[in-house]
């Protein structure tokens, strides 16, 4: 009896544990949103396809260059472990508090990939986000991985292993 007591327990701080961290989680994304290049060119971006989805949410009102480490994201983008685009996408939604700002930050590291400068930072509101965020989701928009794969390199293998279909 003992043990099975225990063993529901340990069920539950799991599954706590793990609805803490977001996993299983729907994600919501604002309607109209829009992406652009460099802050300035509006490209459409086709969030159904892929069968997986790297959003970086990132409240900017702080330090934006201290922040975004655009420089690695696009390294990764472009690197030999870039996940198989047909298979993967990244979605970058930012909340600034200079857009002009950047823009410049854009431009200088010369990150050339769809961004949505969400000022009214919608995505942030609709989700709940207080703090940057960074998640792997799959084709329901569910929150499979969390943690930033740029900050951490087992973070990012993680990400790697799920897209190439790999269990954890």
């Amino acid at each position: 009896m003992n043990k099975i007591i225990i063993g529901c327990l340990l069920l539950a701080l799991f599954a706590s544990c793990r609805q803490a961290d977001g996993i299983g989680k729907e994600i919501k994304f604002p309607e109209e949103a829009v992406f652009t290049r460099m802050g300035r060119d509006t490209v459409f971006v086709e969030t159904v396809r892929p069968v997986w989805k790297i959003v970086a949410y990132a409240d900017t009102t702080d330090c934006m260059g201290c922040k975004l480490y655009l420089d690695r994201w696009k390294m990764w983008m472009e690197g030999a472990d870039a996940p198989d685009r047909d298979r993967a996408m990244f979605l970058f939604y930012l909340y600034p508090k200079d857009v002009e700002e950047l823009q410049f930050l854009l431009e200088g590291d010369d990150f050339d990939y769809p961004v949505c400068i969400d000022t009214d930072n919608r995505m942030g509101k609709l989700n709940g986000f207080t703090a940057d965020t960074y998640l792997l989701l799959d084709t329901q928009n569910r929150v499979v991985l969390t943690g930033n794969p740029i900050a951490d390199e087992s973070t990012k293998r993680s990400y790697l292993k799920r897209i190439a279909g790999e269990r954890q």
